[in-house]
């Protein structure tokens, strides 16, 4: 079938012309021989092709650009359709001759692409026996799918099945440098508008057909590729090219398989380049293997120039050049292929400073990171990597050191050799000096420093130099410095150093490592080990701040004597009793070992103890204050009688420090009590420590200012208890008007507030007190309230 090309006038004249495709003319032996294969160097047989004939559509043809724009001059197409309906332009953008007309689809073609359900298979099928180690063909793929939205989401299968004499399948229709099988939803711009995606894989996307002009009647297409795969010469192979409708066969699919592009040839393989990565190194070799086997002559050439004396299958380079080989294969398979190759130099090591390292235990023996002279090493090379050995045979064996982050020195010094890799591979090499300089002997792996904790919050003031004696064991011009972590440590910066170490609060609940850096003076040599803090749990002391010593007036103790309690056992603590503030020898008492003392003098007194079991201690000191017990007390009331302002004084002899109670009252440090009530009173006193006590009886003269007799208990009659002790005390209680109510004598302590029997208002009432006093006959009157 043939179209003619239309010619558009305007102004000017522009030709636009479709492919023509014909599907009766060609066997499909004459496709594969004729069409698709141009070389000699295959062998084929056992043609197969099956599709839509049963229906009446044959998917299979021959097309030929004439005079368009398609990328192929020539080819075999294979469709889901009507060969013959790929015929541009592009006319009907919903086209679908399987609706109806439905036939087979390919079960290889499924199990491949791990597809199922597909239907209106095309397929072309051969055998060939390459004669050379490489085989490739042109292709591109065109869909009416290339619609809308759909991209996003169907897509017809197909593929180029290569099966090896083994059974072995695999699918040479795949986007290149990938497994993934080219089909529209995996090669298409992005869609935008509603079930829109984002673009895949667009470099491999063409173009959207115009439907007038365009040489086929496909939506679109894929840019032209190239499915390739390496071959052993002389081994059977299958090739399957098929195609398919995936679910159904609303819109058709073909690829288009360019007409003498199936090659079988020798293949040296990509170019070995920076550019692509893949430089060989200098000093090296490079092997060119055509893989061309049996009877054969070749023409080998660098930079264009024959290479003399070189006739074989395979080349042995040492140097940049681009090469080629011409090859003929039993005097009729021909071929040449080309490859450029570049040597690269390995990299330029600088040989590293040595590392050095200190050892305080006198052995020589030290861990080392090998990795720390990489960046002196590798200069600008950056990409650079490195491999240590410890001896050259290593080096050759391919033994490198495995833990060189942490490695042990076998000697000292030591000589550690160096590999350096670039990027691509290339090896040179130095050499490591590993020195050990010997520092003082000392220890450093001290004991931890236990403190006890007894308030449980998880923190104590450390001394942290109460190890230094033990860590010098005697060695002198060594300093050591402190660090809260081994990093700071390292740097020896003095900024950065605990400054006060006599008096650290640890930062870190209940356990804290510190860091020890020792220095030695006499080859600036250092060494850095750690330094742990436990505060460990205490149970809480009963101890106070504060006990007393009770004298007598002649300072001797008052018994029983006091002691001061811990609290504790003596199973899991020791104890260590001491006078003064300071546990120090001198100050010990001797004989005292147990959980408690009794003492008989004032002081501070110090206890040590130890949790035997964690070895923490806790030092804690008390004061004893001596007090003396009163000796005598005197007190007298010196305010008159019905003053109504009652004051009482007390005074004490003593040595110590007294309080004075009224009737129980909160005690307070003098004796003058004032605005006390009429009746009965007891003052006492009484050291702060209570060694001792004294009390006075006293009474003071005086009357009620009101009464309330409700019955509630409080002030129910008008008291005069307080008179008891005047002499022929007689009291006349008037109302206002003068009417005399009640006469009160010592037998009797008050008014209730009745007349006849009968309760008296709320209101003022008079009294008139007669007495004696020193024989003198006396009399005192006033007023007072009855409140109901």
């Amino acid at each position: 079938m043939k179209k003619l090309c239309i010619i558009f006038t305007f102004f000017t004249a522009n030709l636009y012309c479709q492919i023509t495709v014909d599907d009766t003319s060609r066997t499909s032996q004459q496709l594969v021989e004729d069409v698709l294969i141009n070389s000699s160097c295959a062998t084929t047989s056992n043609y197969k092709s099956s599709t839509g004939t049963s229906v009446g559509i044959n998917g299979i043809g021959y097309f030929e650009r004439n005079g368009s724009n398609f990328p192929f001059e020539n080819g075999i197409v294979l469709s889901t359709g009507r060969a013959t309906n790929v015929v541009g332009p592009n006319e009907n953008n919903f086209s679908g001759d399987g609706v109806g007309l439905a036939w087979f689809g390919d079960s290889d073609l499924e199990n491949i692409t791990q597809t199922a359900t597909t239907q209106n298979a095309s397929y072309l099928e051969f055998d060939f026996v390459p004669s050379s180690n490489s085989m490739s063909f042109n292709f591109l793929f065109a869909s009416e799918e290339y619609y809308l939205n759909y991209p996003c989401q169907f897509s017809d299968v197909f593929a180029f099945i290569l099966t090896d004499s083994n059974g072995v399948s695999r699918n040479l229709a795949v986007i290149p440098g990938t497994n993934i099988p080219v089909k529209v939803t995996e090669i298409h711009e992005a869609i935008s508008g509603n079930g829109g995606c984002e673009a895949k894989n667009e470099q491999f996307f063409d173009t959207y057909n115009d439907p007038i002009v365009s040489a086929i009647s496909m939506n679109g297409q894929t840019v032209p590729m190239t499915a390739s795969a390496d071959v052993v010469p002389g081994e059977r192979y299958t090739i399957k090219l098929v195609i398919a409708d995936f679910q159904d066969g609303n819109l058709d699919s073909s690829v288009f398989i360019e007409g003498g592009s199936f090659t079988v040839g020798a293949s040296l393989g990509e170019d070995r380049t920076i550019a692509n990565g893949n430089p060989v190194c200098e000093g090296n070799y490079l092997d060119l293997n055509t893989n061309i086997t049996g009877a054969a002559t070749y023409v080998w050439r660098k930079d264009g120039v024959v290479i003399s004396g070189e006739n074989n299958a395979v080349l042995r380079i040492t140097e940049t050049g681009t090469y080629s080989v011409d090859f003929d294969i039993n005097g009729g398979c021909i071929g040449t292929d080309e490859i450029f190759v570049e040597f690269v130099p390995p990299v330029a090591l600088i040989t590293p400073s040595p590392i050095e390292v200190c050892s305080a235990d006198g052995d020589l023996i030290e861990t080392f990171d090998l990795t720390l002279r990489n960046e002196e090493m590798r200069g600008n090379n950056v990409n650079t990597t490195f491999n240590f050995y410890e001896t050259q045979a290593d080096v050759t064996a391919a033994t490198p050191i495995i833990n060189f982050k942490n490695y042990r020195n076998t000697t000292n010094p030591q000589q550690i050799v160096v590999e350096g890799v670039s990027e691509f591979g290339c090896k040179s090499y130095t050499t490591l000096t590993l020195s050990i300089n010997q520092f003082p002997t000392i220890d450093i792996n001290p004991e931890s420093i236990n403190l006890c904790d007894t308030d449980n919050d998880g923190i104590a003031v450390f001394d942290l130099r109460v190890r230094e004696n033990d860590i010098l064991n005697g060695a002198s011009n060594v300093e050591l410095y402190y660090y809260r972590n081994r990093g700071e440590a390292a740097t020896g910066d003095p900024n950065r150093r605990i400054t006060v170490p006599a008096v650290y609060e640890n930062e870190e609940i209940n356990q804290q490592i510190i860091y020890v850096r020792a220095e030695a003076f006499s080859n600036s040599c250092s060494v850095i080990f750690p330094l742990e803090l436990n505060v460990i749990q205490f149970p809480a002391l009963t101890l106070e701040n504060e006990y007393s010593l009770c004298l007598d007036a002649n300072e001797n103790p008052i018994l029983p004597l006091n002691a001061i309690e811990t609290g504790l056992n003596s199973t899991d603590f020791s104890f260590t009793w001491y006078t003064g503030t300071e546990a120090i020898e001198a100050n010990r008492i001797p004989g005292e070992s147990n959980s408690s003392l009794v003492y008989q003098q004032e002081g501070n007194y110090t206890v040590k103890i130890i949790n035997t079991q964690a070895g923490c201690e806790l030092i804690q000191t008390v004061g004893v204050r001596a007090s003396y017990a009163p000796v005598a007390l005197d007190a007298e009331v010196i305010s008159r009688p019905f003053s109504g302002n009652n004051e009482i004084v007390a005074t004490v002899t003593g040595n110590g420090n007294y309080l004075f109670s009224l009737d129980g009252s909160e005690p307070q440090s003098t004796g003058n009590f004032v605005n006390v009530p009429a009746g009965n009173h007891i003052i006492t006193v009484f050291d702060e420590f209570n060694c001792g006590s004294l009390f006075q009886e006293l009474l003071i003269v005086d009357y009620p200012r009101f009464f309330t007799p409700n019955g509630d208990n409080m002030n129910d009659i008008w008291d005069t208890s307080a008179f008891s002790t005047l002499s022929n005390l007689e009291i006349h209680i008037f109302d206002r008007y003068g009417k005399l109510l009640k006469v009160i004598d010592h037998r009797e302590n008050g008014w209730d507030g009745t007349f006849n029997g009968s309760p008296m208002p709320s209101d003022d009432y008079w009294f008139n007190a007669i007495f004696s006093e020193d024989n003198v006959i006396k009399q005192v009157k006033g007023h007072f309230a009855l409140k109901r």
